[in-house]
């Protein structure tokens, strides 16, 4: 599968051709020059509507891996080359964290007010804040062992080869060019050896969700590799 690379532009553009219908007054009919309409008429890099975003504001991120499920939740962080979500999960509450890579932001639309503040409210959830401690989001290697630092457990995704495989572990060793997670499986029982993933094949990184939580709870933290 061909592989994307570089910042794609938002496509919030829309091209609209005005037709013979479009025309008024004297003179021969004729089409109109397409007209590139984006946004408030501004081009806007994803990638900076993303960093631009506040913290409080509910937003869906639309990817460009094809067929990559769409983000939703709060924007709460935002570096050089990845950003940090927190999920609103559709039962209303926040369920974790993903990072995601700011290249592959392709649209970023904000949702239409309901009633997901006052409920967040209701149950003390609000305000959307990232978790404490240090994370970076400059680079992946930085990200990668910055979470495993703060969770117990992280979630890899490389979707561009496996766009529904979510890898589950704990980080027992990074390098420059891989990280070698101890997977544990559905039935919450640990792998006996690790598992190296290319850095730069990750896409979407998840952590500190009730799944994982429930994980690690019950299978407890690993005998040493």
């Amino acid at each position: 599968m061909t592989r994307l690379t570089g910042e794609p532009f938002c496509t919030l553009a829309r091209t609209t051709m005005a037709t013979v219908k479009d025309h008024q007054g004297p003179g021969p009919l004729r089409k109109l020059r397409p007209r590139r309409v984006v946004g408030h008429y501004k081009k806007v890099k994803p990638s900076d509507a993303v960093r631009a975003l506040d913290a409080q504001q509910l937003v869906t991120v639309r990817r460009c891996i094809r067929r990559s499920d769409k983000l939703y939740g709060y924007v709460v962080g935002a570096g050089r080359r990845w950003a940090l979500m927190q999920y609103l999960n559709e039962n209303l509450f926040l369920n974790g964290y993903c990072a995601f890579r700011l290249r592959d932001a392709v649209r970023v639309t904000r949702a239409r007010p309901g009633i997901e503040r006052r409920a967040l409210e209701l149950f003390g959830e609000w305000p959307p804040a990232p978790p404490a401690g240090e994370l970076s989001l400059d680079g992946t290697r930085e990200l990668v062992a910055s979470v495993g630092l703060l969770f117990p457990l992280l979630g890899l995704y490389d979707e561009h080869t496996h766009r529904d495989a979510l890898n589950i572990g704990a980080v027992i060793k990074i390098t420059d060019r891989r990280v070698h997670l101890l997977e544990v499986s559905p039935n919450a029982t640990w792998d006996a050896a690790t598992t190296a993933y290319r850095l730069r094949a990750l896409t979407l990184i998840e952590f500190g969700d009730r799944y994982e939580r429930a994980l690690w709870g019950l299978a407890g933290p690993p005998s040493a590799v």
